[in-house]
């Protein structure tokens, strides 16, 4: 039977990729779904707080409340949480009609953060905008499990990689805010036409060392503690996913990263229908071909 109760550990679960028009939201939405019906107690958060839309996805046209009523100090995190067709699956409408939240502080997003570790759940999905703003990325980095959408197109796979760039310099700025000089030399390693600029991860570690030798094995450590995960969207052919071997072929070449494939989901009418009639596939009757997909990534999370 399955098991209901939250887990004393929630695990935040933030969904990103660079691009916009990929498939985040669908795909968060869905998760979200694929999750509760394996008995899980899920939040879906709708973090894009230029233009939020999560709560389309699952047929809610104006939600009664968002994220706007906590930020304006109006209510408890708790007291926005909106009903859905599951059970123990809620959702969190996001912030769009507050245009000064676009572009939140650090103080701003560590609230938020706290504030949803404060939620009683097993998992909380939390689904961001496109881009690689601080907003965006310090989401991702902050969460429990990172998973990058990525689709077939050059500019999706630009646009992913570069996400995973910006999610490691900022990481590694944000772990040694405390020592000035090798902030800086990594700020400096990112400028264009920088003595400093580098191509690959693996270069500015060297300059780390050599400049700073005692806190290399701390830069290192900061690395190998982002682990994020990858999902293709918008496969026509089982033979498409060799492009996600290349994408992590490069990945670990150049990020010295090693990126995991959790699933992928197949280009599907079923899924443009869902996205119209405002209903989660997951939520359709019959075991089509990307439902099956939803619930082996469900499960892969749950492994993981």
């Amino acid at each position: 039977m399955p098991n209901n109760e939250p887990a004393d550990e929630k695990k935040i679960i933030a969904i990103g990729g660079g691009k916009g028009g990929i498939g985040k939201s669908i795909i968060a939405c869905n998760i979200g779904v694929a999750l509760a019906q394996l008995g899980k107690k899920v939040v879906l958060i709708d973090a894009d707080l230029g233009g939020a839309n999560l709560h389309l996805c699952l047929g809610i046209k104006h939600p009664a409340v968002t994220l706007n009523d906590f930020i304006q100090h109006e209510k408890r995190i708790q007291d926005i949480l909106l009903p859905t067709e599951l059970e123990n699956l809620k959702l969190i409408g996001g912030a769009s009609g507050l245009i000064t939240l676009a572009n939140p502080s650090f103080g701003q997003k560590q609230r938020l953060i706290h504030a949803f570790q404060r939620l009683k759940a097993d998992y909380l999905i939390i689904d961001l905008g496109a881009g690689t703003h601080n907003n965006v990325v310090d989401f991702f980095i902050s969460a429990d499990l990172g998973l990058v959408v990525m689709g077939l197109d050059p500019t999706s796979i630009e646009n992913a990689y570069g996400f995973l760039k910006n999610c490691i310099f900022r990481k590694l700025i944000r772990d040694f805010s405390g020592v000035p000089e090798v902030q800086e030399l990594i700020l400096q390693s990112t400028q264009p036409r920088s003595p400093q600029q580098v191509l690959t991860i693996e270069e500015l570690f060297r300059l780390i060392e050599q400049a700073k030798p005692n806190f290399i094995t701390s830069a290192r450590q900061s690395l190998n503690s982002f682990q994020p995960k990858l999902i293709m969207n918008m496969l026509q052919t089982e033979e498409q996913l060799k492009v996600g071997e290349k994408f992590k072929w490069v990945v670990q070449k150049y990020l010295d990263l090693k990126i995991l494939l959790i699933g992928y989901l197949y280009q599907d009418e079923r899924v443009s229908h869902s996205i119209r009639s405002m209903r989660p596939f997951m939520l359709s009757d019959g075991n089509h071909r990307c439902n099956t997909c939803i619930e082996n990534i469900a499960r892969n999370i749950i492994r993981h």
